[in-house]
């Protein structure tokens, strides 16, 4: 098993314990800019795109920068919602 198979593993047991998601597949998403991303599958044929945080990450900067995001949007920017 090399290094992504055993993340994607970790990322499916995480999706388990603390989301009682059983995912059938987890794959490799889109390159973040500050994550690894994954997609997950569930029995239902439900795509759950998952986001990892590298261990070094600022998470109260994360979260500020996801609500000036939001905050932008309520402004009428075209910007994702979360």
């Amino acid at each position: 098993m090399n290094g992504g198979e055993s993340d994607m593993m970790v990322v499916a047991g995480i999706l388990t314990l603390f989301y009682w998601l059983i995912p059938t597949a987890v794959s490799e998403g889109p390159a973040g800019t500050a994550t690894r991303n994954y997609v997950a599958r569930d029995s239902d044929g439900g795509r759950w795109f998952v986001k990892a945080y590298l261990a070094s990450t600022d998470l109260d900067e994360e979260r500020r920068a996801l609500e000036l995001c939001q905050f932008a949007r309520l402004g009428g920017l075209l910007v994702p919602v979360l």
